[in-house]
């Protein structure tokens, strides 16, 4: 099981700022109801695995990547149990670190942004610094939360299924 779920996520479930041209201050919405509705897929690929978040609107492109990923650590809490055993993994955890380029050992990932700026896709390597994986055929739920922020929305804690491919 991992703590990317995010975004997941996955990232989930992101900080992120999406702003029409001229008007810095409005935030965007994660899609959380439709992750609660439908749930979220994770993709693993050898060691790497990865999902996908929509919002509302575009994210702006005036604060850097580097400044929405500051506020994504600090504004989302995103916590995945497995069903079953009941393991689990925080993306708040130590050891969980951003990287530039592909995340290559336990506990690091990296984010992107869509062409239009309305998805934000998590990948991360598919082991947390606690040693857990994500596997297929096991069902995980992603606890996923977002605090205040400049960018997104504040949204209260809300459980995520989770299917790995």
């Amino acid at each position: 099981m991992h703590k990317f779920i995010a975004p997941l996520l996955i990232a989930s479930s992101f900080a992120l700022t999406a702003c029409p041209a001229d008007d810095l201050d409005a935030k965007i919405n994660l899609l959380v109801n439709d992750l609660v509705d439908n749930g979220m897929v994770i993709s693993l690929s050898g060691d790497i695995a990865s999902g996908s978040v929509s919002f509302d609107a575009p994210v702006s492109d005036t604060p850097t990547n580097e400044t929405l990923d500051l506020y994504l650590e600090s504004a989302v809490t995103i916590n995945v149990v497995a069903d079953v055993s009941g393991s689990n993994t925080s993306f708040g955890q130590m050891g969980v670190t951003w990287v530039a380029g592909t995340p290559a050992a336990a506990g690091e990932y990296n984010w992107s942004l869509n062409a239009d700026r309305t998805t934000a896709t998590l990948q991360f390597f598919n082991e947390s610094p606690n040693q857990l994986t994500l596997k297929p055929g096991v069902a995980y739920t992603a606890e996923i939360a977002v605090g205040s922020n400049p960018y997104v929305n504040e949204v209260p804690a809300s459980f995520i299924g989770v299917t790995v491919n």
